[in-house]
């Protein structure tokens, strides 16, 4: 091979790449670091170097927080997402 052969080749390497990175977009990416990121979380806390706190939470705001992370996905896979209230749930 010579110069000119190995060069196409860098090229064509680079313009592969290219195009995968477009097809990861940036939301992919924060998505996977995020499952990592709860996977560590998890793998710490199993191996006792975290201590939980429970703390009393608002189902209506975690409720509507998984709607907006997960509505699009909803959607697209045709899955009806409902919501009860039920307030007399003591804990």
């Amino acid at each position: 091979m010579n110069d000119e052969d190995l060069q196409f080749l860098e090229t064509s390497k680079e313009r592969m790449y290219s195009n995968y990175m477009r097809i990861i977009n940036k939301e992919d990416i924060l998505e996977l670091l995020e499952l990592i990121n709860n996977l560590l979380d998890i793998s710490k806390i199993e191996s006792g170097k975290v201590d939980l706190t429970f703390d009393k939470i608002s189902t209506n705001e975690l409720s509507e927080k998984m709607e907006i992370k997960f509505n699009e996905m909803f959607k697209k896979k045709e899955i009806e997402y409902l919501v009860w209230d039920n307030t007399k749930i003591n804990f």
